[in-house]
């Protein structure tokens, strides 16, 4: 069995986790990585639901891990998706093991949802990069009648929405659910509100790229004066570029680490 060892602990362990009970004595994990991007607790977590390992001498700054099965090990409980209480706004989120922010709300989320009651009712919504569908779920408890889409390239991020918008809303199947690129498949001019707390980083690669994708997708499918919210730490250079793209940038609200910008499709 052949892994490249993710950014985030918790998306091993769950990985090792579902693999475990398929694993035999003959079995062998090759897991491969960046030395920079190695963490110790990579290792425990192999050893710990696989069994003994070794390593490979560097090449080209990479390394393996060679780990078999320890049939003495008991197959461990998965402890995802975890759960957490957000008493400040009335939910209980549940997030699967590679979700942003797995343990608690995200501070750029909680101050944007300080501004929600700024934001317009419309019927066509779509929450962009939903993570666990925190922005879109508190905007449908305030206009009920609003169609929202949770799109997120994650589809432990779409199950993660999917769980806690139906704990929240049981009986309303109004909402849709999708796990792909962005809004590569949504039509042009067929949203009125989008809503985003846009990723600065993939892996561990960090950069605007991705964010201004989406800023310019969103142009592509608002309807004439349908809005982009966005959320975003104020140290990057977004008001220009949105403004340079939609011909205009609001800023609704900063405190010390973000900003929430409104622009609207002219």
């Amino acid at each position: 069995m052949l892994i490249k060892v993710p950014k985030t602990t918790a998306l091993l362990e769950d990985q090792l986790i579902r693999l475990r009970p398929h694993l035999h004595k003959d079995s062998v994990i090759i897991a491969a990585g960046m030395i920079k991007h190695l963490q110790k607790s990579a290792f425990q977590c192999i050893e710990k639901i696989i069994g003994p390992l070794t390593t490979s001498l560097a090449k080209k700054k990479a390394r393996l891990i060679f780990a078999s099965l320890d049939e003495a090990l008991e197959q461990p409980v998965s402890p995802y998706p975890t759960r957490y209480d957000e008493t400040e706004i009335g939910l209980t989120l549940s997030n699967h093991a590679n979700v942003f922010s797995r343990e608690h709300l995200d501070l750029g989320a909680r101050f944007f949802l300080t501004h929600f009651s700024e934001i317009p009712g419309v019927q066509r919504v779509v929450d962009l990069a939903c993570g666990n569908g925190v922005l879109g779920i508190k905007y449908q408890q305030q206009a009920p009648d609003a169609q929202v889409e949770f799109i997120d390239e994650s589809y432990m991020a779409v199950a993660s929405t999917q769980d806690n918008y139906r704990s929240v809303f049981p009986d309303n199947d109004s909402a849709s659910f999708s796990a792909v690129d962005g809004l590569s498949q949504t039509d042009s001019g067929s949203v009125d509100l989008i809503l985003c707390n846009p990723p600065f980083h993939q892996q561990h690669v960090i950069g605007e790229q991705m964010a201004l994708e989406m800023f310019r997708d969103s142009k592509r499918c608002l309807a004439q004066g349908g809005e982009l919210w966005v959320v975003a730490n104020r140290h990057l250079p977004y008001p220009a570029k949105l403004k340079q793209m939609f011909g205009n940038c609001r800023t609704v609200g900063t405190n010390k680490k973000f900003a929430v910008l409104r622009m609207v499709k002219r």
